[in-house]
């Protein structure tokens, strides 16, 4: 579904936008670039210097092969903030490097619990494929382009009620701890 989605933005020259659940606006709009090369003479010796310029050209290949990656990265931030929030009412030390994070042995546990809740509810609660997939549309309508592109249709595999995906993460947390 999103390679396919991008291929519609990339046809529309058209860069992809998504909020996460705790409200980031993402802009993914990778770039061609020119290659400028300047040459010039330092004593006897000639040297060259290559400086990439961006252009306005959009990089399909880049744009479609960043897409999972960078909606992944986005949705364990989420999650992430999600645990943090949850975390700062139990009032317990907790340690966070990028998507990695640690406390004291005797909070594991409770920590565990909460991630898994704010996977969740990340997953579950937030209707993500809707409104990931209403966002897109939006990009498509609001293009300046005239077309009858539209966005392919929605996955089968609806993550607001997919029972083996809430199971998959229920049964991952027995590997984190």
């Amino acid at each position: 579904f999103f390679t396919n989605a991008v291929k519609v933005l990339n046809s529309l020259d058209q860069g992809v936008e998504w909020t996460t659940p705790n409200g980031l606006l993402i802009n993914q709009k990778y770039v061609l670039f020119d290659t400028i090369v300047i040459s010039y003479r330092l004593n006897s010796n000639y040297k060259k210097v290559k400086i990439n310029k961006a252009t306005k050209d959009i990089n399909k290949l880049k744009q479609i092969s960043a897409i999972i990656p960078n909606l992944i990265h986005s949705l364990d931030a989420s999650a992430l903030s999600l645990l943090i929030h949850k975390i700062k009412d139990h009032n317990i030390p907790f340690y966070s490097v990028h998507d990695c994070f640690a406390s004291t042995a005797n909070n594991m546990g409770l920590i565990k619990n909460l991630y898994q809740e704010a996977l969740i509810s990340l997953y579950k609660e937030n209707q993500l494929m809707d409104k990931i997939y209403d966002s897109l549309q939006e990009l498509v309508n609001q293009s300046k382009k005239s077309t009858k592109l539209k966005m392919p249709a929605k996955p089968n595999g609806d993550l607001n009620n997919n029972k083996t995906l809430l199971q998959h993460l229920k049964a991952s947390f027995n590997i984190i701890v």
